[in-house]
């Protein structure tokens, strides 16, 4: 499969439907699976077939660090307050998809700790992809109409972390919180929620870096 068949699909679910609201996709997998890439590469083919497809990046959701790590169960608990996700469900998404429009400002901290002022200003929105890691869990899966997991090996994953160090941080440090923290915690959720047991799509991307 590539990603004009992926957008393929997502218009033949989305003609299924046939609902007059947002259609609203998740893109999930590991971390360093390739989520964003994919995403972006997706919204493209979907905007060249006259669909207005719009994006959505958790990462700007994360909590603050002191809520999202817990030196007592590393793993678990960065799986269980990760993210802010009943705020962007009830501020953001739902309103997105229901209404196919939103205004909405916030602040947010982000992956980085830093509060941050956020615009979020769509209309007329015939798609919306969500991507991020954990969006599978049980809690959430009846929001989405077509789920993607990207599957990828946690060698892969680690090798694309390491060069992409969106936190900036030395190689060790990056090696110790993926090992410690973000694989057992994507693990975890594996473990608890079988995330590609109800995915629509199994897109694989475990290419390995030049």
């Amino acid at each position: 499969m590539n990603i004009q068949d992926l957008a393929d699909s997502i218009l033949q679910k989305q003609s299924e439907l046939s609902v007059d609201r947002g259609f609203l996709v998740a893109v999930s997998g590991i971390d360093g699976s390739g989520k964003g890439y994919i995403t972006e590469k997706l919204i493209t083919a979907l905007n060249h077939q006259n669909v207005n497809a719009v994006s959505i990046n958790l990462d700007a959701w994360h909590k603050l660090p002191s809520e999202r790590f817990n030196s007592e169960n590393l793993a678990q608990h960065f799986y269980h307050h990760a993210f802010h996700f009943d705020d962007l469900f009830q501020q953001l998404i739902l309103p997105l998809k229901n209404q196919r429009m939103i205004n909405l400002t916030t602040v947010l901290t982000g992956i980085t700790g830093i509060s941050q002022t956020y615009n979020y200003q769509f209309e007329n929105v015939d798609v919306i992809v969500l991507e991020g890691i954990f969006l599978l869990k049980r809690s959430l899966q009846h929001f989405y109409d077509f789920k993607i997991w990207i599957d990828c090996s946690f060698a892969t994953a680690l090798e694309r972390a390491i060069q992409r160090n969106q936190e900036g941080i030395p190689l060790e440090q990056i090696i110790d919180d993926y090992q410690k923290i973000y694989f057992p915690a994507q693990k975890e959720h594996l473990s608890i929620d079988n995330p590609k047991s109800i995915a629509d799509v199994i897109y694989i991307n475990d290419f390995k870096l030049v």
